[in-house]
């Protein structure tokens, strides 16, 4: 059975680089969204193995995202979350532990990057 992931994404760049890199993930499945209330919706539906929530972005945009992400966490605790930011430093690396993210990555981020963290989070060759 394939391992679902779930992305919240409001760049359109973004999701079709996240795109390209799943698509060389054979054991994967995903679903992309920029809608946070669509993203819960998609959530209850597949029940995801792993989301993936752009937490860098406009100030309303990022407290929708990260709304999502607490209703999400709290219909699945078990799920993994990873946040991804532009701005990774000391502060939000904490700030995204703090709020119950499992991981982080960096953005821009090269593909393997991507697929090494996606294998170790999944489980996955």
């Amino acid at each position: 059975m394939k391992k679902q992931i779930l992305i919240l994404e409001w760049d359109t760049n973004s999701r079709h680089y996240f795109r390209s890199a799943i698509r060389l993930l054979p054991e994967t499945e995903s679903i992309i969204t920029e809608d946070p209330n669509e993203a819960i919706d998609f959530f209850r539906m597949i029940k995801p193995d792993l989301v993936i929530i752009n937490t860098h972005c406009r100030a309303q945009l990022c407290a929708d995202f990260i709304a999502a992400f607490e209703s999400m966490k709290k219909i699945n605790l078990e799920t993994i979350f990873i946040a991804t930011s532009a701005e990774v430093i000391n502060f939000k690396i904490e700030q995204a532990q703090a709020l119950g993210f499992s991981g982080l990555l960096s953005k821009p981020f090269l593909v393997n990057e991507f697929h090494g963290l996606m294998k170790t989070y999944l489980k996955i060759k």
